[in-house]
């Protein structure tokens, strides 16, 4: 999966290998399950893949909890596909494309109801276990202050 924060709206990717798609519409089995950090005033998901549509509520992703928006696909295994695209916006747009991934209760930022289209259903694959982190790159601003800094630390110490 591949997010981008595009001027305040997050566009996801769920893709494979070309082995892999993903399937679901009912009950336990949506295809996507996933839930938004912070406010959700005027969350819009559009420009979905054909196929695929936004189910009207939150609810289960069988044995990886609940989740807050859930996407359905191809209601069987054997019209499991990818990849699977679509866009997020909300009032105030968004700060990072980490905000569209907030725990939920059993620990998991995401799910997906996978299928091995060779050999059949395996299940689900989530993102989970541990928080998501973001390591911040220094601009070469900092970078420099950072050198000026410590070689006037350097000189001071040598007088």
């Amino acid at each position: 999966m591949q997010t981008t924060l595009n001027a305040g709206v997050i566009d996801v990717q769920v893709f494979s290998d070309g082995n892999y798609g993903i399937f679901g519409d009912s009950g336990n089995n949506h295809a996507f399950g996933f839930n938004v950090v912070g406010s959700e005033a005027g969350l819009s998901i559009f420009n979905l893949t054909s196929g695929f549509e936004v189910f009207d509520g939150s609810g289960q992703l069988a044995g990886y909890g609940d989740f807050e928006y859930l996407i359905d696909g191809p209601q069987t295994g054997d019209g499991a596909t990818l990849p699977l695209l679509f866009s997020v916006s909300r009032t105030g747009g968004f700060l990072s494309d980490m905000d569209l991934f907030e725990l939920n209760e059993d620990l998991y930022f995401a799910a997906a109801h996978l299928r091995f289209n060779p050999e059949g259903p395996t299940g689900f694959v989530a993102a989970g276990g541990g928080p998501i982190t973001n390591t911040p790159v220094p601009e070469p601003a900092t970078m420099i202050l950072l050198g000026t800094g410590l070689v006037a630390a350097l000189r001071a110490r040598k007088t």
